[in-house]
């Protein structure tokens, strides 16, 4: 977060699809899901992590989105189940971030992992 941005699950929680009826998952239940995964190491590197286990609760289902911070030279790579599904470098990203649908990929995993960072940079979880 701060002037070096970075990766985090904003609004601290995510959208499953359980057995039963969609539910909301948030912090509370999975701290991991407040975890920044933020770096200011060097230009468009992606060195801060967080990595959220799914496995208890249901799948991810859609309707979830990706924040990117307040950014310089960042880049943000997005995983469900292992594999990487997005992968995203921008230049500069103003003080008030933007929203990015979090690719249809990630319906139905069982984990996400957000690797982020740059000069200053990163994403994060949006239900």
């Amino acid at each position: 977060g701060g002037h070096c941005g970075g990766c985090e699950i904003n609004q601290h929680e995510l959208v499953l699809d359980p057995i039963a009826p969609p539910v909301t998952i948030t912090a509370q239940q999975i701290p991991e899901i407040a975890t920044d995964a933020a770096a200011c190491n060097c230009q468009w590197c992606a060195d801060g992590k967080t990595f959220v286990s799914l496995v208890d609760w249901g799948t991810l289902a859609a309707g979830n989105n990706i924040f990117y911070h307040h950014s310089y030279a960042a880049r943000c790579m997005v995983y469900c189940d292992g594999n990487l599904v997005m992968d995203m470098s921008e230049s500069s990203i103003g003080v008030d971030g933007v929203v990015v649908p979090l690719s249809s990929d990630c319906v139905g995993a069982r984990t996400i992992e957000l690797q982020g960072g740059g000069h200053c940079g990163g994403c994060a979880i949006q239900g």
